[in-house]
């Protein structure tokens, strides 16, 4: 099986929550081999980020169980503004699309934040160990989209697969896979015949009052008989939405 995670954003407890079901899920309806594919977006609005790196960082893979993790537009912000300190404007763009909820987190002001050496470590794993895709013989693992006019993988810019959107008007046919994404977010997991999108990051919040982390369920290989794919979810009900709201106010999912 396949497992793809979308955006966590800073949510630790529901990370866990739903990684745990996977594992669970594995036990019952596994293969010889399983991968959890992460999509991106691993920090930012929530207040558990440090966990969530950590965590997934010292994640281990087995002969059953394999684990990639991608890179989504929430950590180029975050890598230009530790790389940037002295211009304002890849500061801002981090700290204003979430990163507030990081810095409040440590109780650290960007300066010191960046100061602290032991940070850094974060910009390496995810300038050296994430990936822009990840593709197989029938999907194709991305955060944010892909640039319809390439239809060869290895064409693709990076800032175009961490940032585009999704609309109607892409169906990736060109590609003949099926596409699972992030970054574009909605109340519930988007299905169409080609593609999966898995971000139920903020809407929930914004709408419903709940926290929710999706991931989407998929066989190793796609058949005459493929059945719609499964998504395990862990939600989590925020009582006072103000604080969160206020991190997750900007138009960069």
């Amino acid at each position: 099986m396949i497992y793809a995670i979308g955006d966590i954003h800073g949510k630790f407890d529901l990370l866990q929550a739903l990684y745990n079901s996977i594992k669970l899920d594995i036990e019952e309806c596994g293969d010889k081999e399983n991968t959890i594919v992460f999509l991106g977006d691993y920090i930012d609005r929530g207040r558990q980020n440090r966990q969530v790196l950590d965590f997934i960082k010292n994640l281990e893979s087995n002969d059953n169980l394999n684990h990639i993790f991608i890179r989504g537009n929430h950590e180029d912000i975050f890598i230009d503004a530790m790389e940037n300190p002295r211009k304002q404007a890849y500061v801002s763009m981090w700290v204003n699309n979430g990163g507030r909820a990081f810095l409040e987190e440590v109780g650290m002001d960007f300066d010191y934040f960046n100061e602290t050496f032991a940070w850094h470590q974060y910009v390496r794993w995810m300038k050296y160990r994430l990936e822009d895709y990840y593709e197989t013989e029938d999907y194709i693992f991305v955060h944010g989209g892909l640039d319809i006019r390439k239809p060869n993988m290895k064409d693709q810019e990076p800032e175009y697969l961490h940032w585009a959107r999704f609309t109607d008007y892409n169906w990736y046919q060109s590609f003949h896979k099926m596409v699972i994404h992030g970054h574009t977010p909605r109340p519930d997991p988007q299905i169409d015949a080609n593609r999966v999108n898995v971000d139920t990051s903020w809407s929930y919040v914004k709408y419903k009052g709940v926290s929710n982390l999706t991931a989407v369920a998929l066989p190793n290989r796609r058949d005459d008989k493929f059945k719609p794919p499964r998504f395990i979810q862990a939600e989590q009900h925020i009582p006072d939405l103000e604080p969160y709201l206020k991190n997750t106010t900007s138009d960069f999912a």
